[in-house]
């Protein structure tokens, strides 16, 4: 197993660990199922990654569900935020059916000729997706411009910057590459988030996982 399909393992390992015990602590936050939806789909992402990278047969489902979870991640983590954001999200709530429609669309597109023109397909994505993020990340930062300086406002912060870095190198993975190929950094900038997620959750508490996480 390479590095590369290592931090694919332990991001989807993490990932899931994390939506669990969201889950198990306290199940009936709609904050808490919402945020395991979001881990179970960055799971689902990196972990079928590992089952294809593997050689696993048959290869052809392990893409496509490699594929759901990375299409499910998008729309998911934007809900999450907006809900987080409270107020300052709200105005941004009558969006969530189109972005998981789009998001629906993009994934069965995969299904279709238009998945076997390469990297056009690629950067479609990157652009769908980008925009989508845009929503939340806009919602996050007038969030934060809203609240007092004091722990709420640095955990908000500190999670603003981890979404920034899993976005950007997750997104950066669909970036067309040569022949040789470069390393793909999206694993290792979930891997990031998500210990910046832990981080969070100990120190200011805020999914009311944190006792699970110790």
């Amino acid at each position: 197993m390479d590095l590369q399909t290592q931090h694919y393992l332990a991001a989807g390992l993490g990932a899931l660990v994390l939506g669990v015990g969201a889950l198990a602590h306290t199940p009936g936050r709609t904050r808490n199922r919402l945020f395991a939806l979001f881990c179970g789909a960055l799971a689902l992402w990196n972990l079928a990654k590992v089952c294809e990278v593997s050689g696993l047969k048959p290869a052809w489902p392990w893409h496509m569900i490699f594929l759901l979870g990375a299409c499910a991640a998008v729309p998911t983590g934007v809900h999450f935020i907006l809900l987080v954001a409270g107020p300052s999200g709200r105005r941004f709530h009558g969006a969530l059916p189109a972005l998981y429609a789009t998001a629906s669309i993009l994934w069965l597109s995969a299904l279709t000729p238009a998945y076997r023109h390469q990297p056009a397909w690629n950067l479609a994505a990157l652009g769908v997706m980008s925009g989508m993020v845009t929503f939340g990340l806009l919602a996050l930062r007038d969030h934060m411009r809203s609240l007092p300086a004091g722990l709420h406002r640095n955990a908000t912060r500190t999670m603003a910057v981890g979404a920034i870095i899993g976005t950007l190198g997750g997104l950066s993975d669909l970036v067309p590459r040569g022949p040789g190929g470069l390393f793909k950094v999206g694993p290792a900038a979930i891997l990031v988030f998500l210990l910046i997620v832990c981080g969070v959750l100990l120190r200011h508490r805020f999914l009311d996982v944190h006792s699970f996480l110790a």
